[in-house]
């Protein structure tokens, strides 16, 4: 029964993870208004990636030692306990410290649940996990929002916090529960897809770093283009006429398109093809789907918008579990937390840095064509791949 649970949680991690982080969306504005403090969201957002960003790699290592269960449950303890100190902050400041405190236990779920994932399952069947993962992750962007707005109608913002408390308490108990004999750094025989790595002799707790580097520059540009779109399009689709309810479907497309992309058959691409192939095909659609969103905006075409947002989000779908896949190929078990954890850090320098470089350049180009060039740009990294004899990035996995 244990064991069972242990390869289930991840999924309840991700989504809790996942649902939290989204609730803040009404929820924050709420809190600062109350604090006649507006002006600090934009520092309380920039403190809480800051801090989540050093977490993604302190936590993610620490899950190598201590065991990604137990991290992942302990940090959603901690994320629970920081969640009622919102309900303290008194100032301006005191939210900001807040969020960052907030931050940085976030980011060890992450890292933690994709590492245990992929030490409960097979090569062969990486992807399709990773996959999964990603769905789950979707599902919860598609009903995290709306959820915690009509909670703050029913329960207003304290009872929602408390009852959000509750559940992180909850499902952190599971982890550190489910955690417990979990054996971190263990040496053990090591997967066939592992035994092949130039120069790596199990024992001695390795990172391939070109399959790491190549994973990163990957998961830096899907981040870049994902916050840039979540930024450039509300603003861009305002300003030609369209309205909340109109945006928010076209970002509802985007999710119908990654969940397709999730589920069978494409949610074994990365398996029965390698990883390499999904992350091109995924990189080139996703950098198109970018592209055609910058001219339908620009001609007010509803109908390209709509297919742009379907096809970056097919894309984006194809991309991730395969990214991951591959960040998993290239560790040993007993590294895998921290690989993951670059990995995330990867994710969070892209969701920072997309934002800002869209806005600086804009208008002499246009934040979709900036994202779409990073995308397309990033696959030079695919390179570093060539030279390591690890049969799951190229071929079959197992």
């Amino acid at each position: 029964m244990k064991t069972w649970i242990r390869r289930q949680l991840p999924l309840l991690l991700v989504w809790t993870n996942s649902y939290e982080r989204l609730t803040w969306t009404p929820i924050l504005v709420l809190i600062a208004h109350e604090l006649d403090a507006p002006h600090a969201l934009a520092f309380a957002a920039s403190a809480y990636s800051a801090a989540n960003l050093v977490g993604n790699i302190v936590l993610g290592a620490a899950s190598d030692r201590l065991g990604a269960l137990r991290v992942a449950g302990g940090s959603l303890v901690f994320l629970a306990l920081t969640t009622l100190l919102h309900l303290e902050a008194w100032s301006a400041v005191a939210l900001i410290l807040v969020r960052a405190a907030h931050g940085f236990f976030a980011a060890a779920v992450t890292p933690s649940s994709l590492s245990a994932a992929s030490q409960g399952t097979e090569p062969a069947e990486r992807g399709r996990m990773m996959a999964r993962l990603g769905l789950v992750i979707a599902l919860a962007s598609v009903v995290a929002s709306p959820v915690a707005g009509r909670l703050v109608g029913m329960l207003e913002i304290r009872g929602t916090l408390q009852m959000q408390t509750a559940f992180l308490l909850l499902v952190g108990a599971v982890g550190l529960w489910a955690g417990k004999g979990e054996e971190a750094g263990r040496a053990v025989s090591p997967p066939p897809d592992v035994q092949a790595l130039d120069g790596a002799r199990w024992g001695r707790r390795e990172i391939d770093p070109r399959i790491t580097l190549f994973a990163c520059s990957i998961g830096f540009a899907v981040m870049f283009g994902q916050n840039t779109l979540f930024y450039a399009f509300p603003l861009k689709a305002t300003e030609v006429g369209l309205g909340p309810a109109t945006i928010g479907g076209m970002f509802g497309l985007f999710a119908i398109g990654s969940m397709v992309a999730f589920s069978p058959p494409f949610s074994r691409i990365a398996d029965r093809y390698g990883r390499v192939r999904p992350i091109v095909a995924g990189s080139f659609i996703s950098a198109a789907g970018m592209f055609l969103l910058g001219v339908g905006v620009a001609r007010e075409s509803m109908a390209l918008m709509a297919v742009s947002q379907l096809g970056y989000g097919f894309g984006f779908g194809l991309v991730f579990p395969a990214v991951s896949a591959a960040t998993a190929d290239g560790s040993e078990s007993e590294r895998r937390g921290m690989a993951f954890g670059l990995l995330t850090a990867a994710f969070s320098v892209g969701a920072i840095v997309g934002p800002l470089a869209g806005q600086f350049l804009d208008p002499h180009l246009s934040p979709f064509s900036l994202a779409a060039l990073v995308m397309v740009a990033s696959l030079a990294s695919v390179r570093l791949t060539r030279r390591v004899a690890v049969p799951a990035l190229t071929g079959p996995a197992g």
